[in-house]
């Protein structure tokens, strides 16, 4: 979030958040801490997941 403001600032274009978190607690805190920041649910894709055992693809996402 914070290179998204220093991004901002500086005039850039801003583009999605992605992530992925295994732990659900965390994956559902994330998604919060994203929208209790302004950042709206179409700005970014946190998918709960283990990029460990199951390779994410970014390109082909629902």
């Amino acid at each position: 979030l914070n290179v998204r403001h220093r991004m901002k600032d500086a005039g850039g274009t801003i583009g999605k958040i992605y992530g992925q978190e295994k732990n659900i607690t965390t994956y559902n805190l994330a998604r919060m801490n994203m929208l209790l920041h302004g950042v709206k649910d179409t700005e970014f894709e946190i998918f709960h997941g283990d990029t460990l055992l199951n390779e994410w693809d970014g390109e082909n996402d629902e």
